[in-house]
């Protein structure tokens, strides 16, 4: 039985927020409700390898799609030789890495929520134990 190997990603919660920090979001909140306290995450830096190696087997799929000589044709196969089976791993890293995002969405929207209705950061404290 073949094992598929790939990377795992998953959400840790930072610890808690100083009073300090909570005095500055709490400010920055209620001067711009709409403000994104989650900070941002990049699909192509985390998966920028792959995708490189995504691009030479795309290429190496256009070579083979024109009509060359048979000696240049195998030239083409040796970058989807290495994409191919990328693919394998590709698809489950990527499906944890969307269930990472979608976790820390959800923290962060908590916490700015926890934030809002927060007068104190005593009370705040009191909304993130109770959560």
């Amino acid at each position: 039985m073949a094992i598929i190997q790939y990377r795992s990603f998953k959400f840790y919660e930072p610890s808690l927020i100083s009073s300090d920090e909570f005095e500055t979001l709490k400010e920055v909140l209620n001067e711009r409700p709409g403000f994104n306290i989650n900070p941002p995450s990049s699909f192509v830096a985390t998966f920028k390898v792959e995708l490189i190696i995504f691009g030479f087997g795309g290429i190496g799929l256009l070579l083979l799609s024109l009509d060359l000589p048979e000696r240049l044709q195998w030239l083409a196969v040796i970058p989807l030789f290495f994409a191919f089976p990328l693919l394998f791993s590709f698809v489950p890293s990527v499906l944890t890495y969307l269930a990472f995002l979608v976790q820390k969405a959800l923290y962060y929207r908590k916490l700015k929520i926890d934030i809002l209705k927060s007068s104190n950061y005593e009370e705040f404290i009191y909304f993130r134990l109770i959560k």
